[in-house]
């Protein structure tokens, strides 16, 4: 199991301010395991295609590692869980918008994976009129 963090302040986007304020999120990897996926193959640019390789657009089949994380929010940010792991280089699955584009594609097309792999097992937060404070939990 380990624990990492990232303290990188977010910037809202939709504010015409677009100033930075404090975001911190805890993370713990709680499992790790391997998949198979199969994506096209895109060349890199400037480097030429040699006799016997795979040729641009044909599909090849590759490992790729994935964790199961459980995140704690210490600030409360738009789209802070997605943004922190980006920015730590571990892209949510199913993201299309802080994902990996290519390794998305290629887990809808093999597993069926549909949206973002994403899941709040408890939340809290002040009730809007009352003030009382809510906290839902669902497994």
């Amino acid at each position: 199991e380990s624990v990492f963090e990232s303290r990188r302040p977010l910037s809202d986007k939709y504010s015409k301010a677009r100033t930075s304020r404090e975001a911190h999120t805890s993370f713990r990897t709680l499992a790790h395991f391997d998949i198979e996926i199969e994506e096209p193959f895109i060349p890199s640019r400037g480097v030429p295609e040699a006799e016997g390789v795979i040729l641009e657009g044909e599909a090849f089949r590759r490992n790729l590692t994935v964790s199961v994380v459980s995140a704690t929010l210490h600030t409360g940010r738009t789209h802070q869980i997605r943004r922190h792991l980006q920015n730590l280089a571990h892209h949510p699955l199913g993201d299309t918008s802080y994902g990996k584009g290519r390794i998305n594609d290629s887990l809808r097309a093999s597993y069926g994976l549909p949206r973002l792999c994403l899941h709040a097992a408890r939340m809290a937060f002040a009730h809007p009129l009352t003030g009382e404070r809510l906290e839902l939990h669902e497994p």
